[in-house]
């Protein structure tokens, strides 16, 4: 028989994976730890630098969501879903 379901399933499937690879192959990683070791002083004006632009409004996180310490769990859950679009961020 025909399954098209089963046909439309395997297609979103792989046109996810096409997008994941896309997008990790357009995604920069920075070692905060690593790149501080290596040159303090770069580092420090790196960080200052963008400060500034969080400050003037050039850079704007994208934040989904803000929770307390009790909404961890939630905010987990929330996470593995794939639905977040954004950062959540733990507020003290």
């Amino acid at each position: 028989g025909c399954d098209a379901f089963g046909d439309f399933r395997d297609y979103q499937a792989r046109w996810a994976t096409m997008k994941a690879k896309y997008i990790m192959s357009q995604t920069k990683f920075n070692d905060v730890y690593e790149s501080f070791k290596k040159d303090p002083k770069q580092y420090s004006q790196e960080l200052k630098y963008l400060c500034f632009l969080v400050e003037n409004g050039t850079l704007k996180p994208k934040i989904a969501e803000r929770v307390s310490i009790e909404e961890i769990p939630d905010a987990q859950r929330y996470l593995e879903t794939g639905k977040v679009n954004g950062t959540i961020v733990c507020l003290p």
